[in-house]
């Protein structure tokens, strides 16, 4: 044999084939990193990695051979580390096809019905998840600053127009191209920059895991997402994705106590943020008051939005198509939501109207909520025939990929909202009815 050892056999082999680590580890499909931890005796190889790479470099079985001659591993399981999430990463993309895994138009053409969610979704969320948690953590940076931050920057916008089962599949594509990139690159880019579009991907899949239904998996992610930008350092990715947090929380079934702990510990990292970056976290905080019914603190907090919105830059108000954008209709949706819950029909009324005028035409998600909101106030005053009837058009006039998870929350909020002696009535039967196809 040559060698002694699985890892000098592997060097010899690796030599003899002219092979650099990282050429071994793209052909192979394994992470540079790994393929040098086996050559060092770092990493004891498992059988089915000592097989495949005899089989890629042609030796013959020695490999296989001179893995099966090392001592038993210990009975105390090793600890999993950034490399090995991110090999299983690698090899779920792998199994797509023979694409250069680098490249983001191929991630993102895998759209067929072998594709990497269907392969294993609960393993691929997790493996993604730990994976991308666990390479930011470690003080390396291998990637293009520039190519994520442009990525990120797209998502903004692909979030508000892409059905979410889509959006999903790119997400968990470009979340493992991250980890990728990281094995692979170069040590050129800033380490918490990375960690700040590293964040704000944990976030987005957080929101769009659970505009599908798995809330569970969602508040995962959600402290993922936590923990990337508390790392970073960045205030504005960190208030941000916190913002965001507590606004998604009122639909993702958090309690409001829990929602309201949220906010507290928001604001304690307020300090150094632009009120750009507060702008969702207040809005939140004004929802979250009116549903609590804790009228003269929603009032303030909504106060305070108003304040915000009226400093923010051009920039930021003309962004309508992004969700990194906060926009007039973001301002009219808080107000509808405040005065609805807080039972001011006047107001409430009004702000709809300026609600639905101020969402742009294309933008279909948005006005149904407003609808429903105007439907549940409706039910809450006693004229729950129109109310519901109202909610069944808004249901209805939203294509399918848009009836996401808090538009079917608050739809089911104004079902609830209808007093027992009328659940029979044949209005409200219609729209139970319509409900239940929007859920499943």
């Amino acid at each position: 044999m040559h060698g002694e050892t699985f890892g000098a056999g592997l060097l010899f082999w690796r030599t003899k084939r002219e092979l650099s680590l990282r050429g071994l580890a793209n052909l192979a499909h394994y992470s540079k990193s790994q393929i040098s931890d086996l050559e060092r005796g770092v990493r004891a190889p498992r059988p089915d990695m000592a097989d495949h790479l005899d089989r890629v470099l042609e030796a013959e079985g020695e490999l296989r051979a001179l893995a099966d001659l090392m001592p038993p591993p210990s009975a105390e399981p090793p600890l999993l580390d950034a490399r090995s999430y991110t090999a299983l990463a690698v090899q779920l993309l792998a199994a797509e096809g023979d694409a250069d895994m680098l490249d983001r138009r191929q991630f993102l053409g895998l759209g067929s019905a072998t594709s990497l969610g269907a392969i294993a979704p609960g393993l691929a969320l997790e493996a993604t998840r730990h994976g991308l948690a666990l390479s930011l953590a470690e003080e390396r940076a291998d990637s293009a600053a520039d190519e994520w931050r442009e990525i990120v920057w797209e998502y903004g916008y692909s979030y508000i127009s892409m059905p979410p089962q889509e959006l999903l599949q790119s997400l968990m594509v470009d979340m493992l191209g991250l980890q990728v990139a990281i094995e692979r690159g170069s040590r050129s880019t800033p380490m918490n920059e990375l960690r700040q579009y590293g964040a704000t991907l944990a976030s987005l899949m957080a929101m769009t895991i659970a505009n599908v239904g798995d809330v569970r998996q969602a508040r995962r992610w959600w402290r993922t997402a936590r923990n990337l930008a508390e790392e970073s350092g960045d205030p504005s990715t960190i208030m941000w994705i916190r913002g965001r947090e507590v606004v998604r929380g009122l639909y993702e079934a958090r309690p409001t106590a829990a929602i309201l702990q949220m906010i507290e510990q928001a604001e304690s990292f307020a300090n150094g943020s632009s009120p750009t970056d507060r702008a969702e976290l207040m809005s939140g905080k004004a929802q979250t008051f009116a549903l609590a019914g804790r009228r003269a603190e929603a009032e303030a907090a909504l106060h305070e939005v108003r304040a915000i919105y009226d400093s923010l830059p051009p920039e930021t108000i003309d962004n309508r198509d992004s969700i990194y954008g906060w926009p007039e209709d973001r301002l009219r949706f808080t107000e509808s939501y405040v005065f609805t819950y807080l039972g001011d029909a006047s107001e409430a009324t009004a702000a709809q109207d300026r609600a639905i005028k101020a969402y742009p035409s294309t933008y279909r998600r948005g006005p149904a909520q407003i609808e429903l909101q105007r439907a549940l106030w409706m039910v809450n005053t006693g004229d729950v025939a129109t109310g519901v009837q109202h909610a069944s058009a808004a249901l209805h006039s939203l294509p399918s990929k848009d009836q996401i998870r808090p538009i079917v929350a608050l739809a089911k909020e104004v079902l609830g909202a209808v007093p027992a002696p009328q659940i029979s009535k044949p209005a409200v039967v219609e729209f139970r009815e319509c409900l239940e196809l929007s859920a499943g």
